[in-house]
């Protein structure tokens, strides 16, 4: 007996120092990093950056399996063969521009800029680029439509291995680069994290350009940032993000294909209502078939709803300045196609008229054409004709009537598919007294390279339609 409790008693400082030693090697493995980390909690997401040092970046580094480049293109020529019937070029001898782009959904963008030069086609994310003022980055989705702020430079693009998630980025025309965080949802990719405003806010400097990074898993990225100060000098840091988590939910876009019309009216916008509508369109949509395949189709007019435009006019009175657009959709039976879109393009009804009421704007189907038309009281009125064509409803004809009172003083009439113009003026110069209108008509031949498209006209109080054509 006295030999076993000796035993014990020489076995128990064994046991506790085996112990102790134990729970010291747990608190040495939970023991959170030596590095500067910054913990960033936002509503949509939540990550780490640690400050590593760049023996750790290229030893994980080694570790991961690269992921598959992005095909580029950068032969014009081959880019404009492989994008025909999607992207329309400017070309001038050596400059090759954007002029317009037919989104595979079925929207259109018609660039405004003649600086815009083509820089590359990446196949993979159905993305071109292209430079735009100081050498700044313009990118489309050609899919859906998406601009340079979820497109991104796909020269910029990092994904994770599983390509859930990417780092993605561009340049804005200044010193830095733009950083942003995206995630796979719902078969795109939307933007969750802006890394470079991530930065500012807490270094209050800017993530500048960022030459390497990778993807230890669909969770941890580690990036290599260089920061030039001076010509030749710089500063390299080096990070590891965790993402801890991202509950995002992306701001509802406009959709192009629906049953519901009212689905296509985008964020910022609601249907405009005409106060004294015609008979069929008290729910303030105007149908017609404009496409000629025997469905009514649909046309909408939409207001913005920016608080910030109701203003007080020149009587005092509050009223709401918000410009107005139009959307104009295809009946495909058992839903609705986009057709067009343009979103500001007429001003509000509330705009100031001088000695007279602001003109009233009316849209209409005609002989399967659409007309907007312009009516100006006493003072007369105008209209343009658009029809469906080329995939945009391009203006073949414009009518226009200048009165004074009862009285027409002029009337003109361009045919913009027979390149003829008709002017009528009233040679009575009892008009005045209530004499009869006597007209004389001069008809004249008009030259133009391409129909105007309703897409291109940006503002339809600035637009001139004497710039639609020329004289031969």
């Amino acid at each position: 007996m006295k030999t076993r409790s000796a035993f014990l008693l020489f076995l128990l400082p064994l046991l506790f120092f085996a112990s102790c030693n134990q729970t010291s090697k747990s608190q040495s493995q939970v023991q959170k990093s030596k590095n500067q980390i910054w913990e960033v909690r936002e509503k949509n997401y939540s990550l780490d950056i640690e400050f590593i040092d760049s023996i750790q970046f290229y030893v994980e580094k080694s570790k991961t399996k690269p992921v598959d480049t992005l095909q580029k293109i950068t032969d014009f020529a081959t880019a404009k063969k492989m994008l025909t019937g999607v992207v329309e070029f400017r070309e001038h001898q050596e400059y090759k521009g954007l002029r317009r782009i037919l989104f595979r959904n079925g929207g259109i963008y018609n660039s405004p800029y003649d600086e815009e030069g083509f820089v590359a086609y990446y196949p993979s994310e159905d993305i071109i680029l292209f430079e735009g003022g100081h050498s700044s980055d313009v990118s489309f989705d050609l899919k859906d439509g998406r601009e340079t702020e979820i497109a991104g430079n796909p020269d910029l693009m990092y994904n994770s291995p599983q390509k859930t998630v990417r780092l993605n980025g561009y340049y804005p025309g200044q010193e830095c680069d733009t950083y942003f965080i995206q995630k796979k949802m719902a078969g795109r990719f939307e933007n969750i994290i802006p890394l470079s405003e991530v930065f500012e806010k807490r270094e209050k400097t800017f993530l500048c350009h960022i030459p390497e990074a990778f993807w230890q898993n669909e969770e941890v990225l580690y990036m290599k940032e260089v920061m030039f100060w001076e010509e030749n000098k710089h500063v390299t840091k080096y990070y590891k993000i965790t993402l801890i988590n991202t509950n995002f939910e992306p701001v509802k876009e406009a959709v192009w294909r629906s049953k519901n019309p009212f689905d296509f009216i985008p964020e910022g916008y609601k249907l405009f209502k005409d106060e004294y509508p015609a008979e069929g369109q008290e729910d303030g949509l105007i149908k017609g078939d404009l496409n000629k395949d025997g469905l009514e189709d649909v046309i909408m007019l939409i207001k913005g709803t920016d608080t910030s435009m109701v203003v007080k006019n020149t009587h005092g009175k509050m009223v709401d300045r918000n410009r107005r657009g139009i959307i104009i959709l295809f009946n495909k039976k058992d839903h609705y196609e986009l057709g067009l879109k343009n979103y500001t393009c007429f001003t509000s009804e509330n705009e100031e008229g001088g000695v007279y009421f602001p003109p009233d704007l009316g849209i209409m189907v005609e002989r399967g054409n659409l007309k907007i038309h312009y009516a100006h009281g006493r003072y007369g009125h105008w209209a343009y004709t658009f029809t469906y064509r080329n995939r945009d409803f391009e203006m073949i004809g414009y009518d226009e009537s200048s009165n004074h009172g009862p009285v027409v003083l002029s009337e003109t009439s361009i045919n913009f598919l027979t390149k003829k113009k008709l002017t009528r003026k009233n040679i009575n110069q009892a008009e005045d007294d209530g004499g009869e209108e006597v007209f004389e008509d001069t008809w004249e031949d008009i030259s133009l390279e391409e129909l105007t498209r309703l897409s291109e006209i940006r503002n339809f109080e600035e637009f001139d339609v004497s710039e639609a054509y020329s004289k031969p």
